[in-house]
């Protein structure tokens, strides 16, 4: 059976919960207190394999002793590793998360003081005849770029239907990562990197990134899907005809936890856009309707329970 492969950073969470937001210079008790394997590609194939996808993903580790936690985690969950690469003498990224039960709001502080991102010789070593879909975060441009092209490489001359989808997910405040969307049959943008592009709603984002894929030559692919999450606003979406789609949030009852909500997000588009690539719409409604789900629960498993529409 193929597999999707996810390529990103993976952290440490370490998530304090309190009743309301604290002062500069409070001392205050937490409610709880837990930890948990984050970032974003991980979060991603945590909920995909939630919902019945095989999963693999190609991250870096090290010898710091609480990658032991997330390694353990993921065999757990029967996430594949096999290609991730191991240094030494490296930290564990780490975040620290604050969560407000007051708003359900979530504050992070994240460090990686010297964990290398992955690389294209890492990722040489995966098998592509192993994956029809291949997720990436978009971190360093040259690394990704060789990933990317290897991709169109190996599509190269095979039926559609043979072909692994590339999608991307532009999220850091990096102009830079812009350079990716060339290779790309999806694209994910974060409402931080849209407003690096001066683009303040969704609408006006998507239409300004659709721009730039037609008329600025370093950016130029005119069949990807566009797609601009929007927090409380809701999604928008670009098929590959132009057509425009909007989708509304879809709230839980009761908010308890928005860590990783567009990590959930991501899986929802990936899951529908895999069931069928055409359905753009439904996608970005399901997107919306398992990332509101997953906010009035802790952590990923509750969407083992989501049913889509």
């Amino acid at each position: 059976m193929k597999k999707i492969l996810l390529v990103g950073e993976c952290v440490l969470d370490i998530i304090q919960i309190v009743d309301t937001f604290p002062k500069e210079d409070d001392d205050v008790r937490s409610v709880h207190a837990y930890h948990q394997r984050g970032g974003n590609a991980s979060n991603s194939s945590t909920v995909l394999t939630n919902l019945g996808l095989k999963c693999e993903l190609l991250t870096t580790f090290s010898n710091d002793k609480m990658f032991v936690f997330i390694i353990e985690d993921l065999k757990d969950r029967n996430i594949e590793i096999k290609n991730c690469r191991y240094y030494e003498n490296c930290n564990i990224p780490l975040s620290t998360v604050l969560l407000s039960k007051d708003t359900g709001c979530r504050t992070i502080i994240h460090t990686n003081k010297n964990l290398p991102h992955v690389k294209f010789e890492d990722f040489d070593k995966c098998d592509l005849s192993e994956y029809y879909w291949i997720h990436f975060e978009a971190r360093s441009v040259p690394e990704t770029t060789r990933m990317m092209q290897k991709i169109k490489d190996f599509n190269e001359g095979k039926a559609d239907d043979e072909q692994i989808k590339i999608s991307l997910e532009l999220e850091k405040k990096r102009d830079e990562n812009m350079l990716l969307i060339k290779y790309a049959d999806v694209a994910i943008l974060g409402r931080d990197f849209a407003e690096i592009l001066g683009c303040h709603d969704k609408t006006t984002a998507i239409y300004k990134l659709k721009d730039m894929t037609i008329n600025d030559d370093r950016y130029k692919n005119e069949k990807c899907i566009l797609i601009c999450p929007w927090g409380k606003d809701g999604a928008c979406a670009l098929d590959l005809d132009g057509n425009y789609f909007e989708s509304p949030i879809y709230p839980c009852e009761t908010t308890v936890d928005t860590l990783g909500a567009g990590d959930t997000f991501t899986a929802g588009i990936l899951y529908s856009l895999i069931k069928d690539f055409n359905k753009v719409q439904q996608a970005i409604f399901n997107g919306c309707k398992i990332a509101g789900f997953k906010c009035g629960f802790y952590g990923y498993d509750c969407v083992k329970d989501f049913h889509f529409s």
